[in-house]
This record gives C-alpha cells, sequence and structure tokens, in this order.
C-alpha cells in the first residue's frame, strides 16, 4: 500500500499562504493530518494480526512505524468480539498474573496505553487476535496514507492554511485563519459523515505496514 510524503503537498497550500517555508507547512499538514485523525478516524488499520503470548497479561499492539493509536476500536478472537472494560477493572479481573490457573481464553479487553492492551483472562496458549484500530500519524511522521490525501485533501490543505495564519509571521493573518479554520472543520464533519455511513471503498481501511516514518 503507497504513502506519500507531505512534501508533495507542500505547493498547494504555499499558493495561499505565500511566503511560508516549505519545514512550516510540512509541520502544519502534519498537524491538520493529526487533527483529522483523531476527530474522525479517517485512518483506521484491521490487517495486521495482534499477537496474543500465553501467560503475558499486557500485549503490544501491531502499530505501524509512522502511527500512533487514537483508539482500540475492537478485538475479536476467532469470531467472538472482546468486551472492553475500563482500565481499573482489567487489573482486577486479572489478578495475580502469575497463576496459571486462573489463565484462559480471552474474552475482556482495556488499552491500558497507547501500545499495549491488557487481556482476561490471561492468554492460556499464544493465538493472534483479530485487531482494529483508529491511528493518527506519529508528531515527527514525513509520510502519512496516500488513501488519506486522495480523499481528505482539502481537508490537509484547509487545516495547514488555518495553522499557518494563526502564526505570528510576516504570513500569518488571523482573519484568514478563521476563514480556513471553517472550511477545515467543515470537512473533518464531513469525514465524521462518512465513517459514520461506511467507506463505500474498503480499501480505505488503511493496511499500514509498509509504510514508512
Amino acid at each position: 500500500m503507497a504513502n506519500t510524503d507531505l512534501k508533495t503537498l507542500v505547493p498547494d497550500v504555499l499558493l495561499e499562504v505565500q511566503g511560508a517555508p516549505a519545514f512550516s507547512i510540512v509541520n502544519a499538514l502534519r498537524r491538520a493530518a493529526i487533527d483529522l485523525c483523531e476527530e474522525a478516524h479517517v485512518w483506521e488499520q484491521s490487517d495486521d494480526p495482534l499477537l496474543a503470548v500465553s501467560g503475558q497479561p499486557e500485549q503490544d499492539l501491531p502499530l505501524p512505524s509512522n502511527g500512533d493509536l487514537v483508539q482500540l476500536l475492537s478485538l475479536h478472537r476467532k469470531t467472538t468480539e472482546l468486551t472492553p472494560v475500563p482500565v481499573h477493572d482489567i487489573f482486577t479481573l486479572q489478578g495475580d498474573a502469575a497463576d496459571s490457573s486462573t489463565w484462559g481464553e480471552p474474552t475482556y479487553y482495556s488499552a491500558d496505553t497507547f501500545t499495549s492492551v491488557r487481556l482476561h483472562p490471561i492468554p492460556s496458549h499464544t493465538e493472534t487476535l483479530v485487531c482494529r484500530m483508529a491511528l493518527k500519524p506519529k508528531s515527527n511522521a514525513t509520510s502519512i496514507p496516500t488513501e488519506i490525501t486522495v480523499r481528505w485533501r482539502n481537508a490537509l490543505l484547509h487545516g495547514a492554511k488555518y495553522y499557518l495564519c494563526m502564526m505570528t509571521a510576516e504570513w500569518g493573518n488571523p482573519e484568514r485563519a478563521l476563514f480556513y479554520r471553517r472550511l477545515f472543520d467543515s470537512e473533518i464533519a464531513k469525514a465524521r459523515m462518512t465513517r459514520f455511513k461506511g467507506y463505500n471503498n474498503p480499501s480505505l481501511r488503511v493496511k499500514s505496514r509498509f509504510f514508512g516514518a
């Protein structure tokens, strides 16, 4: 699956925010992409399985190299969906992790960090689970999934222009910033509605293991 360097969008932003340096534009595009992913879950991954290791109370999430977790949307064991519980409950349920008599087939989970998940019962044997996650670009990412730059190009451009115009620099313009903020919010609302209705193109549920940072 392809990815796109954020710098390829710089000329489109520069047309309306003249004078801004390329590195500032890339940073603004990244901020816009992060906002879009956090608020509308446009980057969803479900292709990489989670390896649940026997006897381990905490399991690593299969995160891509250029992505951070926004939300763990679901976990499935074979055809059964595991039930999410609050973090404090999962610790109570797990009890003494060293007591193998309490291990079994996981039915509950809690994402207690942005990189791992806890299961109960603690797995009694190693197996793979289907893991669906909403992701966002890392704070230092230089590329994002191509599907996002194609489908939500306007959102990225409007968001980047908003952040640039809010800067106290020669290209800053608070009045224009408000204009771009309204456009950005409109695109985010559209993305939320699209997710609510369901994507027509299943490929937009991004298979991200091939993306570089």
